[in-house]
């Protein structure tokens, strides 16, 4: 007999019935208790420190403490956190990265920005000095680090707990692509020493780029849990973008390049306004889904 979502959700409360006898059965009985078979598995890999192949036919019976975390995982993910949050941990290109509400999820999009941000700035050698606005988990400025070679990459954010996140996150990089990483507290450009103006090969930022307006439009998995400090820049939503673009021109060397994540319909305005504030080369790039989400352009 399958268990349904309900009576599966009573199996699992720890203090209704003995905890299974082994990780095979939280496994299963986690299935019957999430309506996504792949998120299961995730929560019950995150409790036992197992693989999937590992978790067959596996007969260990669970700790108090696991049961009791993989429990916690599942009422969680049931009221809507995302799965993300859930797990605490997520893929970002070649990093598993800590994550919690503190910052954005890492996306896919983000991953793509770095691409192109590694493409454009690639056209204009050497890529020796690169900047990460608004860094949150510390997503793009760790990947910069860790997939360039000699590569020092600053890195700034103004949310106090956002900077914590992202220096946990660099302290679990370790090696030698730590060492060449720096996280500093404040507002975009605010904390940068003026001896690095004119210097930067690179600076990339995913800011806030979404309106005031479209908090109604967002999935409520992102609009009550993500922070709104790191969605929403004003009015109009290109708030932030647009200071970016004004000021990165006198931190850039010349023939920097400067990469910018933005909303679809964001990337023809921003990319006019770039070309009218001097920038050369301003390129509009799609992502995934083939929506225009990133602008690269060189000083």
């Amino acid at each position: 007999m399958r268990w349904s979502p309900t009576s599966a959700l009573d199996f699992l409360m720890p203090n209704s019935t003995e905890r299974p006898a082994s990780w095979s059965d939280v496994a299963r009985h986690t299935q019957a208790a999430l309506p996504d078979r792949q998120e299961a598995l995730w929560i019950v890999e995150r409790a036992s420190g197992l693989s999937t192949a590992e978790l067959l036919g596996n007969n260990e019976r669970p700790s108090e403490l696991a049961w009791n975390h993989v429990v916690a995982m599942i009422e969680n993910r049931n009221q809507g956190t995302p799965i993300q949050y859930v797990l605490g941990r997520w893929q970002f290109r070649n990093l598993e990265l800590a994550v919690s509400p503190q910052a954005l999820i890492p996306r896919p999009e983000t991953e793509q920005l770095v691409d192109w941000a590694l493409v454009a700035a690639q056209q204009s050698p050497p890529l020796r000095l690169a900047l990460d606005l608004g860094t949150g988990s510390g997503a793009i400025a760790l990947s910069l680090a860790t997939e360039v070679d000699n590569l020092e990459v600053w890195a700034t954010e103004l949310s106090p707990a956002a900077a914590t996140l992202a220096r946990a996150n660099l302290a679990g990089i370790g090696g030698r692509a730590a060492t060449r990483v720096r996280i500093l507290d404040g507002s975009w450009f605010e904390p940068l020493s003026e001896h690095l103006r004119d210097s930067f090969d690179l600076i990339v930022a995913n800011p806030p780029y979404l309106a005031h307006a479209e908090m109604a439009e967002l999935d409520a998995s992102v609009r009550d849990f993500e922070p709104h400090e790191s969605l929403f820049s004003g009015p109009t939503g290109t708030e932030d973008l647009r200071l970016i673009v004004d000021e990165a021109r006198s931190w850039l060397r010349k023939g920097g390049t400067l990469a910018l994540e933005m909303s679809p319909w964001q990337t023809d305005e921003l990319a006019k306004y770039m070309q009218s504030s001097g920038y050369q080369q301003v390129v509009v790039h799609t992502d995934l889904a083939g929506l225009q989400r990133s602008v690269t352009a060189h000083s």
